[in-house]
């Protein structure tokens, strides 16, 4: 995975997605002569796919809404006057209520096979992936590494 990473220019987002691969697996590489770099080749490695890849993400749900006591205890510091919520400790408050009241209104979701999904295209790669190629990945929950490969791709 290391030597993918350094060499695919992987960020550490990406490398921390992919799994070690088996005993005996191989990842095989193509140097790509029109863009000067190596390429993933699946059906050249055995097993015949990409490495395997997973990326535990939350999405926000219009459906949910967040507790009273988090949306009243968040706006209550955030009336507060700028020169007191800019004071570390209030700061740091507001940011866990924030973090807080995004996790009640959202649900975790794990996107499965997560390096073959398109790669963002534009001047500053800010261009969203496909998003119909997310959703067909889409699993609900975190932490199903025990489901394995296969298990993850029927579900």
């Amino acid at each position: 995975r290391l030597l993918l990473m350094e060499i695919l220019q992987w960020s550490v987002r990406t490398f921390e997605t992919v799994y070690n691969p088996g005993n005996c697996n191989y990842v095989v590489l193509r140097k790509n002569m029109d863009k000067f770099c190596y390429e993933l080749c699946p059906d050249e490695s055995y097993p015949a796919h990409a490495p395997w890849s997973t990326l535990e993400v939350w999405i926000r749900l219009n459906s949910l809404r967040a507790s009273e006591e988090t949306d009243r205890k968040l706006q209550e510091l955030k009336s507060l006057p700028d020169n007191v919520c800019q004071q570390p400790e209030i700061a740091r408050s507001i940011d866990r209520l924030e973090q807080k009241w995004l996790r009640e209104c959202s649900k975790p979701y794990t996107v499965t096979n997560y390096m073959t999904l398109p790669k963002p295209t534009g001047p500053a790669k800010t261009t969203m992936m496909g998003v119909e190629a997310v959703l067909d990945r889409l699993v609900e929950g975190h932490h199903l590494q025990k489901l394995g490969r296969e298990g993850l791709l029927t579900k």
